[in-house]
Protein backbone atom coordinates (compact mmCIF):
# COMPACT_ATOMS: atom_id res chain seq x y z
CA UNK A 1 0.00 0.00 0.00
CA UNK A 2 2.82 2.40 1.05
CA UNK A 3 4.88 1.66 -1.96
CA UNK A 4 1.37 2.46 -4.13
CA UNK A 5 1.19 5.69 -2.27
CA UNK A 6 5.07 6.51 -2.98
CA UNK A 7 5.12 5.51 -6.38
CA UNK A 8 1.24 6.90 -7.86
CA UNK A 9 0.09 9.00 -4.85
CA UNK A 10 -2.80 9.41 -3.05
CA UNK A 11 -5.92 11.66 -4.38
CA UNK A 12 -8.73 12.34 -2.75
CA UNK A 13 -11.29 15.11 -2.13
CA UNK A 14 -12.24 14.90 1.61
CA UNK A 15 -14.26 18.01 1.72
CA UNK A 16 -16.22 16.68 -1.02
CA UNK A 17 -16.84 13.33 0.78
CA UNK A 18 -17.65 15.04 3.87
CA UNK A 19 -20.20 17.21 1.95
CA UNK A 20 -21.49 14.49 -0.18
CA UNK A 21 -22.07 12.16 2.54
CA UNK A 22 -22.66 13.75 6.05
CA UNK A 23 -24.32 10.82 7.92
CA UNK A 24 -20.79 8.67 8.17
CA UNK A 25 -19.62 11.58 10.91
CA UNK A 26 -16.30 12.16 9.92
CA UNK A 27 -13.86 12.64 12.24
CA UNK A 28 -9.92 13.40 12.16
CA UNK A 29 -7.30 11.02 12.89
CA UNK A 30 -6.41 12.38 16.55
CA UNK A 31 -10.39 12.38 17.46
CA UNK A 32 -10.17 8.59 16.50
CA UNK A 33 -7.16 8.00 18.57
CA UNK A 34 -8.41 9.95 21.45
CA UNK A 35 -10.98 7.73 21.73
CA UNK A 36 -9.13 4.26 21.70
CA UNK A 37 -8.54 2.27 24.71
CA UNK A 38 -4.82 2.19 24.21
CA UNK A 39 -4.07 -0.15 27.69
CA UNK A 40 -6.82 -2.72 26.41
CA UNK A 41 -5.32 -2.73 22.90
CA UNK A 42 -1.69 -2.81 24.00
CA UNK A 43 -2.23 -5.80 26.71
CA UNK A 44 -3.30 -8.15 23.44
CA UNK A 45 -0.57 -7.17 21.27
CA UNK A 46 1.86 -9.63 20.93
CA UNK A 47 4.79 -9.97 22.70
CA UNK A 48 8.60 -9.79 20.90
CA UNK A 49 11.04 -11.82 21.67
Amino acid sequence: MFEYFTASGLDVDVEGLRRDYPEVGWHGFAEWADAQNWTAHLASAPTHR
